[in-house]
């Protein structure tokens, strides 16, 4: 499968963001997959070492600066000092529209008040396999 989405790969827009908007981007932009590793990170302080790397190229990305993310990182990794006697479940970075049961998927999408024909839109895209489609409709239909 090719990538058929806008290509990325030119900075426009670095320091457009702040280190106090990622909670709330999170939650309202970021796709299920980064927000899936931000909500682990928040809870855990800690990712394995695959899902560092994705999130901090995705944070690169969005336009967070160097300075931003070294501080974003001393502070999670700081809290993971002091949070060290939790267990910690790793998380692995997968698409979850390509790894996911359909009914999970689903209920994830639902949880994040996607609307029923968004889901199915979004199910047919997943079923034809067109994971990367899947994923800029989760976009476009929750901005």
């Amino acid at each position: 499968h090719a990538y058929v989405g806008q290509d990325y790969s030119i900075q426009k827009s670095v320091g457009k963001i702040s280190l106090e908007q990622l909670d709330s981007l999170s939650e309202k932009s970021f796709p299920p997959c980064m927000r899936q590793l931000h909500q682990s990170l928040r809870e855990n302080h800690h990712l394995r070492h695959g899902g560092r790397m994705q999130y901090g190229l995705f944070l690169k990305g969005i336009g967070l600066t160097l300075d931003q993310a070294l501080q974003f990182w001393r502070s999670e990794f700081t809290k993971g000092k002091v949070d060290m006697d939790k267990v910690m479940s790793p998380i692995t970075l997968r698409c979850p529209f390509r790894h996911t049961d359909a009914e999970l998927l689903k209920q994830k999408l639902q949880s994040y008040k996607v609307s029923p024909s968004g889901i199915a839109q979004i199910l047919e895209l997943v079923k034809g396999m067109h994971y990367q489609l899947a994923c800029q409709k989760y976009f476009e239909l929750t901005h």
